[in-house]
C-alpha cells in the first residue's frame, strides 16, 4: 500500500517564501496558529505521486534536537552523518541537523497541522533517534523552511521543531541512518568542514543570525524568547 502523506498547495507559501527562500522564525504560539490556518488547505497524496510535483509541498516535520550548557552559557545541537543508501536518495552522505520525516496519515487527525505536525515529530524521535515523549522536556514548532535551489527542497515544506534534552545519553539512534552523532553550537557546526545538508545549514545560519542581531549569547536567548517560562 503506497504511503499517504500531507500536502498543501505551494502557492499558500507564497506568503512567507515567494521573494526569497530560507526559513521564517516564529513564536511557537504564532506558528501554531499559521499551521490551523494552512490546515484548511491541506490533503492526503501518495507520497509517490508527488515526489515531483512542485505545485504541491509535501509536509516535514524537521526537529532540531539541542541541550542547553547553562553552566556555559551555550547549547548544544544534535548533528549526524545520512547514509550511502537508503532513505532521500537526494541527502546521502551528507550531515544534518534535523530529525523528521513526512507527516503521514498515521500521525492522528493527518490534515490538522497544530496536532500532526507535533505527532509526526514525536513519533520521528522515538523512531529515529530513541527519544521518547517523557524524555523530551520541551518540543515546539519554531519555524517555516522551504528552498527552490534543489530538486528536493523545491518539493517540501519543512515545519522546524525545536526539541530540548537535558542530557545527551537520551538519544540512542536506532538504525545506520543516524551514524556518528555528534554534539556541537551551530557556529561549531557552521564552521566545519563536514558537508551539511541545505536545510539544516539554513537552519544554523538563520538562528545564528538571528541571535546575532538580537541578543550577544551562546543560543540562550533564542531559547527565552521563544518560551519565557524556560526561565
Amino acid at each position: 500500500m503506497a504511503e499517504r502523506i500531507v500536502v498543501v498547495p505551494a502557492a499558500t507559501m507564497n506568503q512567507y517564501f515567494e521573494a526569497h527562500d530560507g526559513m521564517v522564525i516564529m513564536r511557537p504560539e504564532h506558528l501554531m496558529e499559521e499551521l490551523e490556518l494552512l490546515s484548511t488547505e491541506a490533503t492526503l497524496a501518495d507520497r509517490d505521486t508527488v515526489e515531483t510535483d512542485e505545485t504541491r509541498l509535501q509536509i516535514v516535520a524537521y526537529v532540531l534536537v539541542a541541550r542547553p550548557d547553562i553552566e556555559n552559557n551555550r547549547v548544544l545541537f544534535l548533528g549526524y552523518r545520512r547514509p550511502v543508501s537508503g532513505g532521500e536518495s537526494r541527502l546521502h552522505d551528507r550531515w544534518s541537523l534535523g530529525i523528521g520525516g513526512h507527516v503521514s496519515e498515521e500521525d492522528g487527525d493527518s490534515t490538522y497541522l497544530p496536532t500532526s505536525v507535533v505527532g509526526g515529530a514525536y513519533r520521528e524521535l522515538q523512531e529515529e533517534a530513541g527519544v521518547s515523549p517523557a524524555q523530551s522536556c520541551y518540543l515546539r514548532p519554531i519555524g517555516f523552511i522551504h528552498e527552490r535551489e534543489e530538486a528536493v527542497g523545491r518539493v517540501h515544506l519543512g515545519v522546524v521543531l525545536l526539541n530540548l534534552v537535558q542530557d545527551v545519553s537520551v538519544v540512542q539512534p536506532q538504525s545506520e541512518s543516524m551514524a556518528d552523532p555528534q554534539w556541537r553550537t551551530l557556529a561549531e557546526w557552521l564552521s566545519s568542514d563536514l558537508p551539511l545538508e541545505r536545510w539544516s545549514r539554513i537552519a544554523a545560519e538563520t538562528i545564528q543570525s538571528w541571535r546575532t542581531n538580537r541578543v550577544q549569547d551562546g543560543g540562550m536567548g533564542l531559547l527565552l524568547w521563544l518560551e519565557p517560562d524556560l526561565r
